[in-house]
């Protein structure tokens, strides 16, 4: 699954320090208030909350600004009425990195930062129609904090505000093209009381330091106000790429007639790439109410479709192949860079999954190109290239360090629209978030059209049983490499620009059946894996159609 997918996912990796505005319209288009004021780290700029969310001044003000400190724990925010008569809290979670005061406003029109014009409000969050702001969360980070989970919000509105569904959508003001992105709902909007409960990000959210983030909670009905452009943004340590909606390029396998599950609905993608993650199993434990991981799911009952992933109108990969960089090692043997022998149980399994059952279960997935359909095909021979990269990485190394080793591996064996460039990296080296929060992630670059997809893959073994250790075998050291890797390039196939592909209510097809029924597989050469979803079983399967 992302960080994947931007780290994410519908966001990016990183660390924040952060003042937030949360501003609420009282419909959309037609509303009126105060002009938006944009927060500086540590307050300024509007009135006072009050105590209460039901308090309201004789003069509304049309800007509520409030200190708040993140950090290890989650932190709440409420605010009094201002003049649109919204009022309510927010909270946000606990940070994976760094701790800092925030400023947090409530305001009554859209704050600055958002440059798509009225003209694209039916697309602008990915909801397939046109949609009406009303509330908007601003993050201006003084320095850098990242988050696993979205902010909640319970906001009360002025009776006739609400109607249809809600979801809360985001925005990078430094990454204009990449436009909004659905990260939350639907949840149905009626009465005066909006309840949005924190959900799972599809990567880790990283809000970097000096660039305004913008959280929208909308609903279905009229289009966007005409926004402001505005300035031009600070650059940002991690940017993001907004992929096309599209395959870049025709894929050359010819499907067989027949093979694939008849085509279903599709559902919005996702704005921008995401880095998806697979989360650890000490990150699911502490955080039981993802819907990502097994903590959180109920039983899964087959032919329980309500489950199945659908189709995001992008590529797929239909002729799969793996380039394997080992991006630290002198070469093979490399005892120093890999103590387990990592590296030749990684290359071993890759090369026993080609044209086997496990992998066969991708198969049923496609893309559709100029009308016709193109299924995923299971070649008997994956592994494409092995590169022993000698060079040193960074300790510890980013997503950006991982994107450019991917790029680095795509000059050097040449680019395939269906690669997985597959970045391993040796023992002791890190990235944030490894262990913590998840054993490793898929995303996609861009080298000029072309879609680069890529996995970074943390030295699983230093990770113990947090991502796999001793789950089938005992003591079952390299237990994780096959699963893990096994989950990645699964969804790579399925989903290699993250959120165009193949997904559902689950994540990916790997992060739907993810640590659960793990064996030792037949259908994989007797090493470990994990199911994965299979749409015509309508569950987690370990071996497909």
């Amino acid at each position: 699954m992302m960080p994947i997918r931007s780290l994410f996912s519908a966001a990016c990796v990183a660390a924040a320090l952060c003042a937030v505005s949360l501003s609420a319209c009282g419909g959309g288009a037609g509303s009126s208030g105060g002009g938006a004021v944009l927060p500086t780290p540590g307050g300024g700029g509007g009135g006072k909350p009050s105590a209460s969310p039901s308090a309201a001044p004789s003069a509304p003000p049309s800007v509520l600004v409030q200190n708040v400190a993140f950090g290890a724990a989650p932190v709440t925010a409420t605010f009094g009425r201002i003049d649109s008569g919204a009022s309510g809290s927010v909270v946000f979670p606990e940070t994976f990195a760094g701790a800092s005061q925030a400023s947090l406003s409530l305001q009554s029109q859209l704050p600055p930062g958002d440059p798509l014009p009225q003209s694209k409000a039916r697309h602008t969050f990915g909801l397939g129609g046109a949609v009406t702001p009303i509330a908007y969360v601003t993050v201006t980070p003084a320095q850098s904090v990242s988050f696993g989970v979205s902010p909640a919000f319970e906001l009360a509105f002025p009776a006739g505000t609400l109607s249809g569904d809600a979801y809360v959508a985001f925005y990078d003001s430094s990454n204009p093209a990449a436009g909004w992105s659905a990260i939350q709902g639907p949840v149905r909007a009626g009465g005066t009381t909006l309840v949005v409960e924190q959900q799972s990000l599809p990567t880790i959210a990283r809000l970097s330091a000096n660039v305004t983030y913008i959280y929208a909670i909308v609903q279905t009905g009229a289009p966007l106000p005409t926004p402001t452009p505005p300035p031009t943004p600070a650059p940002t340590d991690s940017p993001t790429v907004a992929p096309s909606a599209s395959p870049t390029a025709s894929p050359t396998a010819s499907p067989t007639p027949g093979s694939c599950i008849p085509q279903m609905r599709m559902r919005p993608a996702f704005a921008r790439p995401a880095a998806m993650l697979m989360y650890s199993k000490t990150y699911l434990r502490s955080h039981p109410h993802l819907a990502w991981g097994p903590n959180a799911r109920v039983s899964m009952r087959s032919f329980d479709r309500t489950q199945n992933v659908t189709y995001g109108g992008g590529a797929v990969q239909t002729s799969p192949e793996i380039f394997v960089v080992f991006w630290g090692w002198q070469g093979p043997g490399d005892t120093q860079a890999d103590p387990f022998g990592e590296s030749s149980l990684l290359l071993n399994f890759f090369s026993s999954i080609g044209g086997n059952g496990w992998m066969n279960i991708d198969t049923q997935y496609y893309q559709m190109v100029n009308g016709q359909t193109q299924c995923i095909t299971n070649p008997v021979a994956e592994i494409a290239g092995v590169w022993y990269d000698s060079s040193t990485p960074p300790n510890p190394y980013s997503q950006n360090d991982v994107q450019g080793e991917a790029y680095r591996a795509m000059q050097h064996f040449g680019y395939s629209p269906n690669a997985n460039y597959f970045v391993a990296t040796p023992a002791g080296y890190t990235t944030p978030g490894f262990i913590q929060n998840f054993c490793a992630y898929h995303s996609v670059e861009y080298a000029g059209n072309d879609a680069v997809a890529y996995t970074a893959f943390p030295y699983v073994p230093d990770a113990g049983a947090a991502c796999g250790a001793g789950a089938v075998n005992s003591p079952g050291p390299l237990d994780g490499v096959s699963i893990v890797g096994g989950h990645e390039e699964a969804e790579t196939q399925t989903d290699p620009v993250p959120g165009y592909g193949w997904g559902g209510p689950l994540g990916e097809v790997a992060d739907a059946c993810a640590w659960q029924n793990l064996e030792s597989n037949p259908n994989a050469g007797f090493y470990p894996t994990q199911p994965l979803w299979d749409n015509a079983a309508g569950t987690c399967e370990q071996s497909g159609p």
